[in-house]
């Protein structure tokens, strides 16, 4: 058996990819509940989990987590959503098309605003994974667009004014996606 320490690893980087997974989640999770629908205005934690009709102290949790992630707002008392958009699948174009949709993005953020992007792709080499090639084969060709290679969103963000951008493969639903977090 290999120790941890002859894996070259140290705690921090477990501590991160543990953690990562973790934020991960909760996104999903708070997108499923749509949580941040909720969070328009600002509100108390019993009236979110009145509308959820889920248990106030777990609804408390989830919020207070997502307030440490830097996803939601608490003042006061009251959570409210942070300056957020969330892009899915959206953004898949290429040059100055995607260029300019990142820049409107990035314009209607205030500075610390959230941009996440959930997007299928292809690795650089364009031949997997297999059940991406083979999905959008068919509209490859007829010419109606194809998927973007891995890695392609964080260079328009950072040229567009967003200063933190983490990315990460994460499993959803059938399959990997990847996940740009964005940070002007």
């Amino acid at each position: 058996m290999v120790s941890i320490v002859e894996t070259g690893l140290d705690h921090q980087e477990i501590k991160k990819m543990i953690f990562d997974h973790v934020k991960n989640r909760l996104l999903l999770c708070a997108i499923d509940l749509k949580i941040f629908n909720l969070l328009d205005a600002p509100v108390e934690d019993d009236r979110v989990s009145a509308q959820l009709n889920t248990r106030p102290g777990n609804t408390r949790l989830l919020l207070n987590t997502l307030v440490a992630c830097g996803l939601v707002i608490y003042k006061n008392g009251k959570y409210e959503n942070t300056d957020l958009v969330l892009v899915s699948d959206t953004l898949c174009y290429e040059g100055e098309t995607l260029d300019r949709i990142v820049s409107s993005i990035s314009d209607a953020l205030n500075p610390g605003g959230v941009m996440i992007g959930i997007h299928g792709v292809l690795t650089k080499d364009r031949t997997g994974p297999d059940h991406m090639a083979l999905g959008m084969l068919p509209d490859a060709l007829m010419a109606r667009g194809e998927l973007p290679d891995e890695g392609f969103l964080p260079p328009a963000l950072f040229r567009n004014g967003f200063r933190q951008v983490h990315t990460k493969n994460v499993f959803m639903v059938y399959s990997e996606m990847e996940v740009d977090i964005a940070r002007k």
